[in-house]
């Protein structure tokens, strides 16, 4: 291969993995007090609009358990969940994407063709931080009551070493990493919206929107408003 070809190759993996990171979609929820919850798609704090969240509509969101489903309303840019009764409030879905190939090999190999392999995508969401268990598979928990300390825990187990995206009041990004325990803490004084974003990939095979995938990756966010 030539170097103007190998030159080419490389520019084109360097834009689209540019484009892939600066298009990192994710779902949010907004509540206030104890009204319906907003449900966003689209970059941290940037929802998306009009037809982009379409998908969104198969979303399961609730307060006590799966059981009990609230009924989604669609708006412009979010879908508004009609949930009732107090308590932190969660999201499960996983119809916003179609399973996508992986691509296993190093950046340097880009010569090698893939295996063929699938990928799902869960995403899951919560709003408010009172309560201290988790009743998703992927969710980040308060260690107290409306406290700043959070556990990463998945299948009821605290992941250590894992990166989570922090979204301030301000539209400022910050990036922790959870300590041996499994958690971060949040220092921030200020007041207003903060959004916690984290990623985890199991690599299993299992049967996603009617295929069978080799990997699942969860896509867990938390919001709250800090006073």
């Amino acid at each position: 291969m030539s170097f103007l070809r190998i030159r080419t190759v490389l520019f084109t993996m360097l834009v689209a993995l540019t484009s892939y990171q600066s298009n990192a979609h994710e779902v949010w929820l907004e509540r206030d007090d104890n009204g319906p919850v907003r449900v966003y798609l689209g970059e941290p704090g940037e929802p998306e609009v009009g037809s982009e969240i379409d998908k969104l509509s198969g979303s399961q969101v609730f307060i006590t358990d799966r059981q009990s489903i609230a009924p989604l309303v669609q708006n412009n840019d979010h879908f508004q969940a009609l949930v009732s009764g107090e308590g932190d409030a969660r999201l499960f879905s996983d119809q916003v994407w179609q399973p996508w190939q992986m691509d296993d090999s190093a950046w340097w190999q880009f010569w090698k063709r893939s295996e063929g392999k699938l990928q799902g995508g869960i995403l899951q969401a919560r709003v408010g931080r009172s309560e201290t268990t988790a009743k998703l598979t992927y969710e980040l928990v308060p260690v107290t009551a409306n406290g700043n300390i959070f556990t990463a825990t998945f299948a009821g187990k605290p992941l250590a070493n894992k990166s989570v995206l922090l979204l301030t009041p301000s539209k400022m990004h910050h990036n922790f990493t959870t300590n041996k325990h499994g958690q971060i803490e949040i220092k921030s004084q200020e007041s207003g919206r903060f959004i916690l974003t984290s990623v985890h990939t199991v690599d299993k095979q299992a049967m996603h929107s009617g295929k069978q995938v080799d990997s699942l990756m969860y896509i867990s966010t938390l919001s709250y408003v800090a006073l």
